[in-house]
């Protein structure tokens, strides 16, 4: 059987606890994370995808700083709908909310600047697969 946490379904039932409870944590290392990837280089015009991004702590951080585009990714329905509420309440359209498995990226090779991942990486029950941009 798959662990309830390797499951779509099993973090779809724990989303609003995460994003009332953990999005409050994970968010404080989103800004000096954020800072210390992109510290040399240009952001203005450039894109970044946020693999795994649950309830959106990671972009909605960057984002309210000016980030141009950001696709925000998990597998999970109900984090994404969460994250979406989230944009449409702060009015953002930086964001793109988009339900799409970390292990299995749809989108062409070379496309963003930046891809984060902030905490889901050790979510992923084949690290090495979901590791791999």
């Amino acid at each position: 059987t798959t662990p309830i946490m390797n499951s779509s379904e099993g973090w779809d039932k724990t989303a609003g606890d995460y994003d009332s409870q953990a999005a409050a944590f994970t968010s404080k290392f989103a800004i000096p994370l954020f800072n210390k990837a992109t510290k040399s280089a240009p952001v203005s015009t450039a894109l970044m995808i946020d693999i795994a991004g649950g309830t959106g702590s990671f972009s909605l951080s960057v984002a309210r700083q000016g980030f141009t585009h950001i696709l925000a990714t998990d597998f999970s329905p109900k984090m994404v709908e969460f994250l979406a509420a989230h944009v449409k309440e702060e009015n953002l359209s930086n964001i793109e909310p988009k339900v799409m498995d970390g292990q299995n990226l749809q989108v062409c090779d070379n496309t963003f600047d930046y891809a984060f991942n902030l905490f889901g990486l050790f979510c992923f029950p084949d690290i090495q697969r979901g590791g791999t941009y």
